[in-house]
């Protein structure tokens, strides 16, 4: 049986419609920039967040973030995709943030 909606036999990101947010709900919350490479990430909201969280690609809380600081260091975590988790009564959404030091010739980064 084909489990996908263009009869490929391959589940695309654009098969999967349940797991798509609404437009208005993803521009409500702004991060820059995504790679970060510098350490600091800034993030902005238009609604109230009580909280972010920070995990790991493996699911492991990393950080616990206090908001609504726009600017956050987060020099303390190494290269690696995370996942910010942001809630409040009313949201509860999550966005993939690489991180990626700049790699300067003679082994330090730009961090």
């Amino acid at each position: 049986m084909d489990d996908d909606s263009d009869g490929d036999g391959v589940i695309n990101l654009s098969d999967i419609s349940n797991l798509s947010v609404n437009s208005h709900q993803s521009q409500e919350i702004s991060i820059y920039p995504n790679p970060v490479s510098d350490g600091y990430l800034h993030i902005t909201a238009k609604q109230i967040i009580s909280n972010i969280t920070v995990y790991d690609i493996s699911g492991k809380q990393m950080l616990n973030l206090d908001f609504p600081k726009e600017v956050f260091n987060l020099s303390l975590l190494p290269n690696g995709i995370y996942v910010f988790k942001f809630s409040s009564e009313d949201i509860l959404q999550f966005r993939k943030i690489v991180i990626n030091y700049i790699l300067i010739p003679g082994g330090s980064s730009s961090r």
